[in-house]
């Protein structure tokens, strides 16, 4: 039983140790840490390459860095696996005085 659980400890452990964290990428970006936060998440991009919320986020760490080609290309890949992942920029939002 030791061996068993020594193997699968050996095995699966190191799988896990390099693993990009969604939850601390978004810590980054919330403590405005856009270096650490786009690096966190191209890490777990590339080992999620279907999560609309790291894409997502990933577009928005780059939009805040002022690269909106790189930012485009993220939201607009989150965009595709999931249409409600749309980014609303300021300037693209209706006012009141718009229903006139």
């Amino acid at each position: 039983m030791r061996v068993i659980l020594l193997l699968f400890l050996t095995i699966f452990i190191p799988c896990f140790a390099g693993a990009a964290s969604l939850e601390t990428a978004i810590n980054f970006y919330n403590k405005g840490d856009m270096d650490a936060a786009i690096a966190e998440l191209e890490t777990y991009v590339d080992e999620n390459p279907v999560d609309t919320q790291g894409l997502y986020y990933l577009g928005y760490a780059y939009y805040e860095k002022g690269m909106m080609d790189k930012a485009m290309m993220y939201f607009r890949s989150s965009y595709l696996i999931d249409p409600s992942f749309t980014p609303i920029l300021p300037a693209e939002v209706p006012s009141l005085d718009d229903s006139k």
